[in-house]
């Protein structure tokens, strides 16, 4: 019986120090991703690992394929946290709303990005264009896959959407502060 207690001890002993050890290492690669994840002004070279390659996506209607792909140029800026980049790609997607004679409510959402530099501001207006922009595809996918992704945690837990071409989540709400946060929630072929 003493043996047996004895062989318990040891195992409580061996199984509580690997416990610690694994905590240890767990604390370890949460300050490391929290360093990596908070980090405000990435330099360009992060910027361009963050972005995902974007699958091809064809529409019925080239205007509509137009529209989304420089859609797609302000959601990776804002991914890559780049609010000149942002800045830009919604001047250009602003034009390509206007040659299709879009909705002003999709052109109010993508002036209000290309007329700040302010990257919170840029975000928070990214939100009701992927709305916006989520109608326009809809139905008008001829090839590929757009997927509908969501983050729970944008604008202080109330959510929030946005569209890419690959199952793999880039969030434009968080992007390197919370890069991978996200779900796809609707997919669109």
């Amino acid at each position: 019986m003493k043996k047996m207690n004895i062989n318990i001890v040891i195992l409580a002993f061996i199984a509580l120090s690997g416990m610690t050890s694994c905590a240890d290492e767990k604390k370890k690669e949460v300050e490391v991703i929290e360093v990596e994840e908070t980090q405000q002004n990435p330099t360009d070279a992060q910027k361009d690992q963050v972005v995902l390659k974007e699958a091809k996506v064809d529409f019925e209607n080239e205007g509509t394929e137009m529209v989304f792909q420089s859609y797609l140029e302000v959601k990776n800026a804002l991914v890559a946290t780049d609010a000149v980049k942002a800045k830009e790609a919604a001047r250009k997607l602003n034009e390509s709303l206007k040659d299709i004679s879009a909705e002003d409510s999709a052109l109010k959402a993508s002036e209000a990005i290309a007329n700040t530099e302010d990257i919170n501001k840029q975000r928070e207006a990214f939100s009701p264009l992927s709305a916006e922009i989520e109608k326009l595809i809809e139905g008008s996918v001829s090839s590929g896959a757009v997927y509908q992704q969501y983050c729970p945690m944008a604008f202080e837990g109330k959510g929030g959407y946005w569209l890419s071409t690959s199952k793999e989540i880039r969030n434009p709400y968080y992007g390197t502060k919370m890069l991978k946060c996200g779900s796809v929630e609707k997919t669109f072929e």
